[in-house]
Parts: C-alpha cells; structure tokens; sequence
C-alpha cells in the first residue's frame, strides 16, 4: 500500500542511499538539510521511498493545488530514463500535501509538463520530516523489449524555506543538460514488457446565450454532445492516443490581445490531448539569439480554429471554433535512438446561412522521425505535413485546397567541445485555385503586388512554392554561451495551413553572448547577463533592421529577482517594406526600448511585482509608457490568489490607416495614433484536495485609440528626412477616427478527479465584446462602465469523463 509510511517490509530490506549535493544555489555544495531514498521493484512497478529530514518540520512548506501547478511548497521528485539513452525519460514530483507534477523530458534538456502519466505517491510529514513514497508503473515508462535493464535514475529535493535544492547523483546545471548527467539504477530485470489499453468516454451537457444570434436576435442553443478519448500502449515503445469528437469547454480562453501590425497574433495551445508530447512535433522555423517569431512547421491550433470564412457572410451564427471530428497521434522511441511521432485530424464542416461554407472539412497530417547517434552527439530528423480541405466552387475561390511541406534537419557536436552546430532544410507547396493563389500572393504573409517584392503576382498561378534554410552554431553549458544562427525564408515559403510564420520573405544574421554566474554571492543567488545582436534583410537584400539588446537578471539574496532590459533596434537605414500593407517600403528611425521588472520573494503571503517599460522612435515623436502591477497572495495552503493590471500609454506617429484607391491610384495612408489601453486579470484558486479545485478567473479589457495628423506616403517614402516620406492627405469620409475596443474573459472551472484518471467538470463561462469606431475619449470609469453594461455571452457546460482499462 502506498500511504507515505516507511514501516513495510520492502523498506526495511532496501539500502538507503544517501551522498545529495546541491545544484541550487551553490553547485556541488553540502545541503543544508540531509536526504536519503531507497528502491525496489517487482514486475509492474517500480517504488522509490525518499526520507527528506527536516529538524523542524512544522516549517515545512505546503501548498494544496491541482495537478502540475507550480507553488511555493517544497517537493521531492525523482527522473527516470528508462533506456538509460542519456536524452529522454520522465520526472514524477509530490509536495508534502500530495499534489502531484509530473513531465517527459527530450533531448537532454527539453520538458513537456503536459505530460500526465498514471502513477500513484504518497507523502506524510511526521517528526523527522517529511516523506514522499512513489509507484511507478513500467507502462509509463519507455524501455527496450528486453529481459536485462539499467535505468537512469535521479532523486532530488527542493527546500522552499531555504531556496535550496539538492540531487542524487551531482548535476552541474553549467554543464547543460539533466538526463545526459543521472546515475544508473541496475538489476532491473525480467520486468513486463507493458500492452495496455485505456478508454475514457465522456458526456457534455451545455447551455449558451448569447445577444449575438442570427441576424441580430438573442440566441440560447442547449447542446448534449458526447465523446472518447483512447490511449493504447502498444508495447514499451510505441504509445497511440486518439481522440473522437472532444470537447474543450474547460479550457481557458485566450487573452484579449488588439492588434495593429501585419503580423498574426499567436496564441498557446492549451488543449489538454494537442499539448500532450507536442515538444515531439516540433521544427521551428524563426528563433534565434535574438528573436523568436514561433514559427514552425505544426501549430496545433490551426485544427479546430475559428471558421475562416465566418466575416464572409454576415451575420453568422458560426461557432468559435471548428468541430474536430476525431484525431490521432502515434508517439514511438527505440533505444536505436529512434524516435517517431504522428498526428493526423479530421475536422467537421461549418455551413452558415443558406448552407454556405464557413469551414470546409478538413485533414490535417504530421509526421516527424528523427535518429540519434553517436551517444546522442549526432542527430537526423525528418517531418512531413499535409492539409487537404474539400471545398466547395465558392468556398474554392478563397481557401488553399491543399499544402504540402517537408523538411530535414540535423544536430552535431563538434567533437569533444561544447559547440554544436544545427541546421534544417524546408520545402513547402500549396494549391487551389488562380483566386486563393492570387489571395495567397497578396496575404500579409507574402506581400507580392508591393514594389520590389522578390515575388512576382502572378494571377493565373495555381500553386506556389517556397524553401527556408537555417544554419546556427554554439555552445550551451558552462558559464559563458555563444549562439550565431543564420536563417532564410524564400518569398513564397507557405507553412500557415498547419504551421505558423508570420512572414515569409527574410533573411536573417543574428549573434547571442550569455554570460552566468552560479556562485552565490552575499548580494545575490544568480547573475545572468545577455548581448544580442540581429541583421535582417529581404531576399531581395533591403535591410529591414539591425539591432543590439541586452538584458540582466538577478535572484537577489534575499529571494526576489530583478531584470533590466534594453534594445535599439531600425539602426542605419533600414526600411520596413510591410507598414503600407502592399505599398512601398519606407524608411525607418531608430527605435530605443528600456524595462525593468521586479518581483518579491514567492516564500510569503504577500509577493508583489512589478515592471516599467518605455519606448521612443520617429525621432521622438512616437513612444509607449507601460505600467505593469501585480501581486500574488498566498492566502493558505489552499487558497491562492494573482491579480495585476496593465496601462499602456502609445503614441505612434506613423500607424498605418488604411489604403484607399482612387481611379488608377492607391493612397497609402497614415496617421498619429494616440492610444491608451487599461486591463487587469484576477485569479483565484482553491483546493479542497488535489482532485478537487476551483479556478476563477476574470481579464476585463479596454484600450481606446485615436487618428489624427492624416498624411499618405509620397513619392519617396526612403527619404532620410522624416517630414519628407509624407505629404498631406484626406482620407475619404467615413473613415472611422478611432476605436473604442472593450472584452471581459471570464470563467469558473470545478474540477473533481472522482477516481484516478475519471474527472467531473462545472464550467461556467462568461464574456462582454464591444468595439466603437466612432470613439470619443472618455474616462476610465466611463470606460469600464461601458464593458460591464455591454449584453453577455454565457455558456454553463457540465463534462463527465469516466477512465475505463480492460
């Protein structure tokens, strides 16, 4: 029975295995507080039993919250590496009230906390401190199909009260890299090779108003819905999960975000079945040292997105999202040093009014490989995806019918040095018909009708190809790292049907220093201190920028941290070739940005934070002035609360207003944009137990902007002087002044894991939306006035999952 007593039998035969050294603060340092662990198996299961003493336990710090939430308790947690490879395992944390974390872990250093294993621990504070008792089925392990094992295995511990932690065997965090480091656990032998199934079906109930129903009436829809999901562990290495009609009601919504660029908003999954082992989907197309754009060639999101034809036929009653109709993914390692991962999805259609097509069914498709050698000093990996829509002759004129990529990558240490050198070759096509090419070409994206684009609009086209290529080098352990990363994205590069990129067209040069100190000091526990520096260019070789930023960040003494930020960026003659939406490039001025952030130390009831961040470019004529306030209160070890605010102040000289054609000539138009944006978010979070919680949450957004100083581009918007890139303009009447955008995201999740694996959801959901054009400024207090006496939408959903193993 596992209950956190250390008095069975099993314990009393195992040696205890002691010598933990810490890794934080002081690297290689003797722990203030003494840990000793023992372990057994037997064919299901391995057991760890870890002894943390602790002369006064009644200082123990705790903290009940759901699974895989961070707080500021001590925990004990033990990594395993089931193929002893070096590169990947799983951890399994426990506080000492029973709250349970747990991840897998990639490439030495990658962590996937989306990772939730079936695993059952125990813990129990009693005179000597406090103990954490763990059993580990070997089906949530990856091993060889093997009759003779040897694990990699670490045991650590973190002492809040001291901010220490300690670990058996020594990891040295400035050698880079956790699982290349355990210690080996041997003898594990004649253990099952696990074959198992699991289904959990579920039942959704929910009830949704909103004033926003077909043509303008009150809507109420009462839905019923019901689903499974299945996960089969088809041997040690081979793991498939699937997924038929889900439902993600009790998924918090995205923030509220108003965005006046060119460039895509990206929003994080947070889909419990598409975050589950997405580090293995991943080949990212846009980070370096200096930047990173999260491109890549999967975005999870993209399956089930908002339909996106809905602004085609208003107005529509479309869901938020697309109804994904079944989905799978196939997950494998070998201890070759292969490793797989597959995904493929099919998602329902969406039709509107006079069954018009607002989203086309849909499939989507992943797949990845990539092999390991030379103890994982070299690797080779290869992905594909596809997307396939069956669209209809006027859904056809607007959407891609199909896209295709493909990629290869590699990863190589440099011998014996710390140096590793990276790179990737990608290629991409999609198709459809001469009008969703011709969309496709003059997207945000591609920009082909700009003067001096690479790319030639070509309105006949029916398809289009592109290729990205990076190349990058550096060494990421000991105290000083260096990164230099080449990259290049040709102009028809096209990964947005299943990717992300939120432009193509780039080409870019860019150098990382980071520098470390890990020895603490009587000012502080950490010192960190970063140099960048970024060139970027069009394919066409027009700089779009050059930049140099810096940032240092320090855990100070007494547990609370400061960063210092700075960057300039638009150094020399640079020009950005997007801001007219088509038009021609025009010149940029040096653009200068500071922030500082401070937060408390977490150990308290009361941590506050705060940041300050201020910008100023066009030669003092735009600027930003941002406040960020928060506070986090830890109430009781059951209760804790987060609230913060933000006020934005943004003046921007040379925001684009909109192109306005007239005859056989297209005005580029701009203003002065006087903006001000005002939000808060507030959280709460109470636990019964770890299987039982409530979450609330509630983000009222206002932000307010106002036109003015109207001028269009002229004949030589690459002109040094910045007066001399405008000439003065009227734009037509009816051009909306400004804006006056309001949202409230609101929701209340209970969540009750009834039996492991079996959950009951109550969800309640709530949200404002309003949006002004003909925005007067008001005060705050009008503002937030205005939010709340907006119509709501409401939705109440009840989700009943139910584990079922054969």
């Amino acid at each position: 029975m596992i209950d956190g007593r250390p008095d069975d039998d099993i314990w009393r035969s195992a040696p205890a295995t002691r010598g933990f050294r810490q890794f934080y603060p002081q690297e290689d340092g003797v722990p203030s507080l003494e840990t000793e662990f023992r372990v057994a198996f037997d064919d299901r299961n391995l057991y760890v039993l870890v002894r943390a003493f602790d002369s006064h336990p009644d200082s123990i710090r705790h903290a009940v919250t759901r699974r895989d939430v961070n707080s500021p308790s001590d925990y004990i947690g033990i990594t395993v590496d089931g193929f002893d490879d070096h590169r990947t395992g799983y951890e399994f944390v426990i506080n000492p009230d029973g709250v349970k974390k747990d991840c897998a872990v990639y490439a030495d250093t990658l962590y996937d906390w989306s990772w939730d294993g079936v695993w059952n621990a125990a813990a129990r504070v009693d005179s000597l401190g406090w103990i954490a008792e763990f059993s580990i089925p070997f089906s949530q392990i990856r091993y060889a199909d093997a009759r003779r094992h040897t694990f990699g295995l670490a045991v650590w511990r973190n002492s809040t009260r001291f901010q220490e932690s300690s670990i058996w065997p020594l990891w040295r965090i400035s050698r880079g890299g956790l699982m290349s480091q355990l210690g080996q656990l041997v003898g594990i032998d004649d253990i099952a090779s696990p074959r198992s199934m699991a289904i959990t079906p579920y039942v959704v109930a929910s009830n949704a108003y909103s004033p926003f129903g077909a043509r303008g009436s009150d809507a109420r829809l009462q839905r019923e819905s019901g689903g499974a999901d299945a996960r089969l562990v088809a041997s040690s290495n081979v793991t498939v999960d699937a997924t038929v009609n889900p439902d993600f009601g009790q998924v918090e919504a995205d923030p509220s975000v108003l965005n006046l660029t060119t460039a895509e908003t990206f929003y994080p999954e947070k889909r419990p079945f598409f975050l589950q082992g997405n580090r293995l989907y991943e080949l990212d197309l846009g980070c370096n040292p200096y930047s990173c754009a999260n491109a890549g060639l999967f975005y999870s999101r993209r399956v089930g997105r908002a339909p996106q034809l809905a602004d085609q036929y208003p107005p529509s009653t479309a869901p938020v999202t697309t109804p994904i109709a079944a989905a799978a993914k196939l997950t494998g390692r070998w201890s070759t040093g292969l490793t797989i991962a597959a995904f493929d999805a099919m998602t329902q259609r969406v039709d509107g009014d006079r069954d018009a097509t607002l989203e086309p069914r849909t499939n989507y498709a992943f797949a990845r490989a990539v092999q390991e050698m030379n103890g994982g000093s070299t690797a080779l990996g290869v992905t594909a995806t596809a997307v396939d829509r069956s669209l209809d002759s006027a859904s056809a004129l607007l959407l891609r019918s199909h896209s295709v990529a493909g990629g290869i990558d590699f990863r190589q240490r440099l011998g014996p040095t710390p140096f590793v050198l990276t790179g990737s070759l990608v290629g991409t096509s999609v198709g459809g018909t001469a009008s969703a090419i011709a969309a496709t070409e003059r997207s945000s994206v591609h920009d082909f009708q700009r003067p001096g684009s690479p790319g030639t609009f070509d309105s006949t086209a029916t398809s289009l190809l592109g290729h990205s290529e990076e190349l990058a080098v550096g060494n990421h352990s000991g105290a000083v790292q260096f990164t230099s990363a080449w990259q290049r994205h040709s102009a028809g590069l096209e990964v947005n049907d299943i990717g992300f990129m939120p432009r193509a067209d780039e080409e870019t040069f860019a150098n990382g220093l980071s520098i470390g100190v890990r020895t603490p000091h009587w000012i502080y526990r950490l010192l960190t201190l970063n140099v960048d520096h970024e060139s970027v260019w069009n394919t066409k070789g027009l700089p779009l920028d050059r930049g140099m930023s810096s940032d240092a960040f320090a855990i100070l003494a007494n547990n609370s941290n400061i960063e210092l930020t700075g960057r300039v960026t638009h150094l020399g003659a640079t020009y950005c070739d997007a801001c007219a939406r088509g038009g021609p490039a025009m010149r940029q001025d040096p653009l200068l940005n500071a922030g500082v952030v401070f937060s408390g130390d977490n150990r308290g009831t009361f941590t506050p934070s705060l940041g300050l961040s201020v910008s100023d470019g066009d030669g003092g004529r735009s600027g930003m002035r941002e406040l960020d306030p928060a506070v986090t209160l830890n109430v009781s070890p059951r209760l804790q609360a987060a609230i913060g605010g933000a006020l934005a102040i943004n003046r921007a000289d040379a925001q684009w207003f909109g192109n306005f054609v007239d005859g056989a000539m297209t005005h580029f138009a701009f203003a002065h944009l006087d903006q001000r944006t005002l939000s808060f978010s507030a959280r709460v979070s109470y636990a019964q137990s770890p299987t039982m919680t409530l979450e609330l949450y509630a983000a009222p957004f206002v932000s307010t902007g106002t036109y003015s100083a109207f001028r269009q581009l002229s004949a030589h918007p690459e002109a040094r002087d910045y007066a001399a890139r405008f000439e003065a303009y009227v734009p037509p009447a009816g051009s909306a002044p400004g804006f006056d955008v309001r949202q409230l995201r609101s929701n209340a999740v209970f969540r009750w894991e009834y039996r492991p694996g079996s959950t009951f959801f109550f969800v309640w959901t709530h949200g404002r939306d309003g949006d002004d054009p003909t925005h007067t400024l008001r005060s705050w207090s009008a503002e937030y006035g205005s939010l709340f006496a907006l119509h709501p939408e409401n939705t109440v959903l009840i989700k009943v999952a139910y584990w079922l193993t054969p």
